[in-house]
């Protein structure tokens, strides 16, 4: 059976996750569903009885929400043409050529080209395809972000085992036990200072696989600027996902 919760004047469905390793309940406000976490060997049950001891919470943090939503749905209108490259929205420019065989995106300039063969009936005209888009920050995120891990590696003698630059759905980044740190493409969208501390973070883990006083001391010694980034990150993590 499907449970569902009423939010003010709408509904929202429950979506349950239960992981072996977690030992505390949390819930999490997604667009169009309240998803509540917990322990695998607990029954449903206790789940849904601590959504609806949330309630109050919920709706309070649904009303901050749908603001929200609002105003990035109000960002896409304004930014038509455009797509957001460390921090700031780039006018996409087209350009055309008839000697090409596939469409491409380019980075130069602070500028963003589109080149598609306009005779080619499966060319998207004056705008890129969702797949090139992805494609090209993935490429633009491997380049700009592995160098930057470099950059901080130099200044803090933190030298990891690997670089991967992933799709993460939920994560900024990660550290392994192995000493592979992996990023989310999605940081080439957040201005440099963020992704910079995203490194940063995941690099102090090389020493401190925790989040104890100590790692936290780590990361501001190298990253005074923390609160910040971390401020930032609550603000915009919503939005820069749903891109």
């Amino acid at each position: 059976m499907k449970y569902q919760v009423q939010i003010n004047h709408e509904q929202l469905p429950v979506t349950i996750v239960q992981r072996r390793g977690q030992k505390n309940l949390r819930i999490r406000l997604k667009p169009h569903a309240v998803v509540v976490s917990g322990p695998a060997n607990l029954p449903k049950k206790e789940l849904f009885s601590f959504v609806e001891a949330q309630m109050d919470w919920i709706k309070k943090r649904r009303g901050r929400q749908l603001e929200r939503l609002k105003e990035m749905d109000r960002k896409k209108r304004e930014n038509q043409g455009k797509i957001l490259i460390r921090g700031t929205y780039v006018r996409i420019i087209p350009d055309t050529s008839v000697w090409i065989r596939k469409p491409s995106l380019s980075f130069s300039e602070n500028k963003v080209w589109y080149t598609y063969n306009p005779d080619r009936e499966d060319h998207q005209k004056e705008t890129p395809e969702p797949s090139l888009l992805s494609s090209f920050y993935q490429t633009l995120a491997t380049k700009e972000l592995t160098e930057h891990v470099r950059k901080w590696s130099e200044i803090t003698g933190l030298i990891p085992g690997r670089v991967s630059i992933r799709n993460q759905k939920t994560k900024w980044g990660s550290c392994s036990s192995k000493g592979t740190i992996s990023l989310n493409w999605r940081l080439i969208l957040c201005p440099v200072e963020i992704s910079d501390y995203i490194i940063v973070h995941e690099l102090c883990h090389l020493k401190h696989f925790n989040h104890s006083p100590d790692f936290w001391k780590m990361v501001a010694e190298w990253y005074p600027e923390l609160q910040h980034a971390k401020k930032w990150l609550r603000l915009h993590s919503e939005e820069i996902f749903s891109l």
